[in-house]
């Protein structure tokens, strides 16, 4: 898995995915594993500042997780809705 780090060039002022303040979009991240594309934030500033710096100094922090009791999770394929 990777992350992508897209800057807009236009200005949007929308809710930041990961502060929930209304702001100046500044870029979206994406999250993707080979081409498919996991899931996305549309950040501000400050939220955009501070994914880009932990991508930078921990390269290997995204990784995949499965639940604590090794159970299939609730919603997805094999696990109770």
């Amino acid at each position: 898995m990777h992350v992508q780090m897209i800057p807009y060039l236009e200005i949007r002022r929308r809710r930041c995915d990961c502060c929930d303040r209304t702001a100046n979009l500044a870029a979206k991240l994406l999250l993707m594993d080979g081409r498919a594309l996991l899931g996305d934030l549309e950040l501000c500033g400050t939220c955009a500042a501070a994914f880009g710096s932990l991508a930078q100094e921990t390269p290997g922090l995204v990784r995949e997780e499965g639940p604590p009791s090794g159970r299939p999770v609730p919603g997805t394929a094999g696990g109770e809705d």
